[in-house]
């Protein structure tokens, strides 16, 4: 890239405008309106959230992680950055845990989080990273020796793709896999002529950002295709090129990825550390397939499984992929749906195929072939074959990894083939073109013959296409039209193919219904305690994420690494509980005991559990369930009242457990002896508690032990009046610390040293870029200016982990200036027997509420709508005084009532006592159908009702 800035933007100045307003147009609605990509709507569809935040339907269940854990994750990383700080750990979720932050490939692909809020900054990071990946690919497709205009068909083929579209609303991929084209770039260059400083410095770069840009699956297999791709083009093309094609350049390209990694492998080491131990680790399907047997049959499935199947033709050619690409049909059998999604448009297949064709003879064919051979080299990983899967293996940690995910990679290939066909068939090759439209019609009609769920009426829309252009090349050339306008309109085909096909996939949400406060959310952040909450339900209340994105910290979490300590301390305390391979936790019963020793505060269930639990005191129920406050619950640090010593660290669990309920506040050591806690007073003063650990003040009249229950962890540092001291595993999870008598400042600190190591790395090691940048010689402008803003972002970046920049003083809660309004939720009546009340424009109900008016907020009835999907007319609420006075009148939208479903009015809050009577009635259309209320046994609405609730959230109502 020897350009200077106004050639290199004049040269590519079509391929910035397409991609930019592709982009733009994919994306106009979250950009422009007050919309953002989230699919909060599965929260909300949730019982506890619906009763404030009424949604129709549940747009794409698949996108469940999108809310769950994927913007809580980026709110906890962006705030922090926002205010100096790479967070290394995570307080809100399995009461602390080791977090390791985004990384500089993410935050480089991410800088306008740093200027907005999480949900309009990832919209505009996806807006960029779109942007970017469809360029990277059209310069790679330049590289490749192919025209302007086949890079742009491959760019938007490799963006808009559904399998890059319906993971958007999950960023670490695309922020991922933005960057293969570029490494490609400079890998292909670096094997055609040799391996020179600019090209070696950018690979090396380029690396880093791809590895450390948060989807370390598609990192490893990434490489595992670069091993193989670069072996068998150095064979292919070294006795054309010479040595920089044959060993010298296959040295010199793999040695810059040892470069790379190395620069890398400080944060590596972490990583691997967190994937064996915790959660993809426990998740034993991973990787699962036979050892390989020799025989006719194995041989036989390891030649097939190098060829697409017949069922390939449902994933790549069936129109059904507009609005319906997700049903069980197209699922692959080893993924889940969206692993499944495979469609880059009908003419990216038919390029494809077109390439391996028109191609031969030309200057191109040796690279086609390599990449056709590494295709089928990807495809037998795909399909999980015994052998290639057994070699794969041999290669650490790869198989803790979903071989799905290869769906990446055969995309990529597919999508650097059509750009090869498109560039030969387009031209005086066109025979190739129909030479791969006869191969498509045989594939299509043997995929008929074999499969009984194949329907051939689906490929309709496949034929039109097809059709369509055959009849343009044949017009073409009785006209001899010039070839680039058949060109463009392929090109304009495709991109309105794939955005239509993917446009309806992701959800979009308006701003202000993602992440609202809801009524017991408010509750929560008005205590302005340090505290811990835990959800105790049949059913799921509170995603343990969602309440992590408030700064409410759980007792339970979903995150890529689930500490087995962990899962083994939930299972002896809670024998009624359950933690799935994801980290979520289910609690059926509490163990209050347990929970008071964990600094829970608060416990949320939809169950009565203050008539079973002493320890419980109700507090108020709110949106279909209770607030339950502990009683005696202990704080984020307290003094052990009793200490036990156990030889076997293995049973420090089971020998705590057997002790709650009979002490205060015992603590259970690894070692010998048993003594007191200690009879005098120990008090916890001036507690200030961050996000990173705490300080506290204790006094105490002798030498104690404190207990501290976070997740245990060698990472974490403890001083007392300024000395290190030890920390102790205490109870088999948490930690126990030694303070003498008298008056002692406690300071806990969270600090990885691994983490801080990586940071120095990453910092010096763009240090030396910038100066190599300012001697370097044969790079040009862009490249110069490219490779300097990478690195000042990444010194930006890592600077954040390091003394004196790094902010240390993030307190974990800030409560609100003004406290929230909170209301409580009233008369709830008996649904168990329904009649109903019939509704129309014509007959208009009138019924008693029977409830207590003062404090009146808010008022939820019970509907009923026959089954219609909308309900067209608007429905008018009235509530009257018993004079017929109309106190409240409100209209709701009939699209916001729903069968057997609550819809809600709010108002303000009544100020006296008086006799309430509900007034339900429909407007236009009166042909409409009509709609009923539900009445309990007594005939009477059935209605939840909530109150203004005055006094703070200590005091019980």
């Amino acid at each position: 890239m020897t350009y200077r800035f106004p050639g290199f933007f004049h040269y590519h100045r079509l391929a910035v405008v397409v991609f930019a307003s592709l982009a733009t147009l994919f994306l106009w609605d979250v950009l422009i309106l007050d919309y953002s990509l989230g699919a909060f709507d599965i929260i909300l569809n949730q019982p506890s959230w619906k009763g404030e935040f009424p949604v129709n339907h549940i747009h794409q269940p698949i996108l469940s992680d999108s809310p769950a854990a994927h913007f809580p994750q980026r709110e906890f990383d962006w705030g922090h950055a926002r205010r100096l700080n790479n967070p290394e750990f995570n307080p809100y979720i399995f009461t602390g845990m080791p977090w390791g932050a985004q990384g500089v490939g993410a935050f480089v692909t991410s800088v306008p989080q740093l200027l907005a809020g999480v949900a309009n900054a990832i919209d505009w990071s996806t807006w960029l990273r779109l942007f970017l990946a469809g360029f990277f690919m059209y310069l790679l497709m330049l590289e490749l020796g192919v025209s302007r205009m086949a890079g742009i068909f491959a760019g938007i083929m490799w963006t808009y793709s559904l399998h890059q579209v319906v993971w958007l609303e999950f960023p670490q991929h695309l922020a991922t896999q933005l960057w293969i084209p570029l490494i490609f770039l400079f890998n292909i260059r670096i094997l055609h002529k040799g391996l020179d400083a600019p090209a070696g410095v950018a690979l090396i770069v380029v690396n880093v950002l791809f590895i450390t840009s948060g989807y370390m699956q598609i990192v490893l297999y990434t490489y595992v295709l670069i091993g193989f791709f670069n072996t068998v083009y150095a064979l292919v093309h070294g006795d054309r090129t010479g040595a920089a094609a044959g060993l010298g350049g296959w040295t010199g390209v793999h040695a810059m990825y040892i470069a790379a990694v190395l620069i890398c492998a400080v944060g590596l080491v972490a990583e691997t550390k967190f994937i064996s131990e915790g959660l993809r680790g426990a998740q034993d399907w991973r990787g699962r397939v036979d050892a390989p047997e020799l025989s006719i049959e194995s041989i036989t499935r390891l030649v097939g499984s190098f060829f697409p199947r017949m069922s390939e033709t449902m994933h790549v050619l069936s129109p059904d992929y507009y609005g319906g690409f997700w049903t069980g049909r197209y699922q692959y059998e080893h993924g889940n749906v969206v692993e499944s999604a495979r469609y880059y448009g009908i003419f990216g297949v038919l390029f494809a195929v077109a390439a391996l064709i028109s191609a031969w003879g030309t200057r191109h064919f040796r690279a086609v072939a390599v990449f056709a051979l590494a295709m089928a080299f990807v495809f037998s990983m795909f399909y999980r074959n015994e052998f290639t899967i057994g070699l794969l293996g041999l290669i650490p940690f790869a198989d803790k990894g979903s071989y799905s995910r290869f769906i990446t990679l055969l995309t990529f290939l597919g999508c650097i083939l059509a750009g090869y066909g498109y560039y030969h068939a387009l031209g005086r090759r066109y025979w190739g073109l129909f030479a791969a439209m006869a191969v498509l019609l045989v594939f299509v009609l043997a995929a008929w013959y074999q499969l009984e769920e194949f329907l051939i009426s689906r490929m309709w829309y496949p034929a039109v296409l097809i059709a369509g252009l055959a009849g343009a090349v044949v017009v073409r050339n009785i006209l001899e039209v010039d070839w680039k306008w058949i060109g463009c309109l392929v090109v304009a085909a495709t991109a309105v193919d794939l955005i239509a096909a993917g446009q309806g996939f992701n959800t979009r949400m308006e701003n202000d219904r993602l992440f609202p406060k809801s009524n017991t959310i408010r509750f929560l952040l008005n205590d302005p305690e340090p505290y811990r909450v835990a959800v105790v339900s049949e059913r799921p209340l509170y995603h343990p994420n969602i309440l992590s994105f408030y700064d409410i910290p759980v007792v339970e979490g979903y995150s890529t690494v689930l500490p087995v300590a962990y899962r083994e301390y939930i299972d002896e305390l809670f024998p009624r509980a359950h933690v799935t391979r994801n980290g979520i936790l289910f609690l059926f019963e509490p163990n209050v005991e347990a929970l008071r020793l964990m600094n829970v505060k608060y416990v949320l269930s939809d169950e009565p559990l203050a008539d079973e639990h002493e320890g419980l005191e109700h507090v108020i129920d709110s949106n279909d369930h209770g607030i339950f406050r502990v009683r005696n619950h202990l704080d984020r640090v307290f003094c052990a009242s009793k200490v036990f010593f156990v030889e076997d660290e293995g049973r420090l669990v089971k020998e705590y457990a057997k002790r709650l309920g009979a002490y205060d506040a015992p603590v259970v050591l690894a070692g010998s002896g048993e003594r007191a806690g200690g009879s005098g007073e120990c008090r916890v003063e001036a507690l200030e508690v961050y996000t990173h650990g705490f300080s506290a003040t204790i006094r105490s009249d002798e030498e104690r032990y404190l207990v501290i229950p976070y997740a245990f962890s060698r990472n974490w540092r403890a001083s007392v009046d300024g000395e290190p001291r030890r920390l102790e595993k205490a109870n088999g999870y948490h930690m126990a610390l030694r303070v003498p008598g008298g008056e002692s400042d406690v300071v806990l600190t969270y600090r990885n040293s691994w983490t801080r190591l990586s940071a120095w790395i990453y910092a010096i090691a763009s240090l030396c870029l910038l100066v190599w940048l300012l001697r370097a010689r044969g790079a040009g402008a862009v490249s110069r200016a490219a490779l300097g803003g990478v690195a000042v972002l990444v010194i930006l970046k890592s600077s954040w982990s390091l003394p004196p920049v790094r902010n240390e003083a993030i307190p974990e809660r800030i409560p609100p200036e003004q406290a929230y309004e909170v209301v409580k939720q009233g008369e709830r009546r008996d649904e168990r027997e329904l009649h109903s009340a019939r509704v129309t424009a014509d007959n208009p109900v009138r019924l008693p509420l029977g409830i207590q008016s003062e404090g009146l907020a808010r008022l939820s009835l019970l509907a009923g709508t026959f089954h219609q999907r909308v309900l067209e007319q608007t429905v008018a609420v009235r509530i009257l005084d018993a004079e017929g006075n109309v106190l409240v009148e409100r209209q709701v939208d009939g699209s916001e009532i729903r069968n057997n479903n609550w819809f809600t009015i709010h108002f303000p809050a009544m100020e006296k006592n008086t006799d309430l009577y509900v007034e339900v009635s429909t407007r236009e259309p009166e042909h409409s159908k009509s709609f009923i209320l539900w009445l309990d046994a007594n005939g009477d609405v059935c209605v939840r009702s909530f109150y203004r609730m005055d006094s703070g959230p200590g005091e019980r109502q």
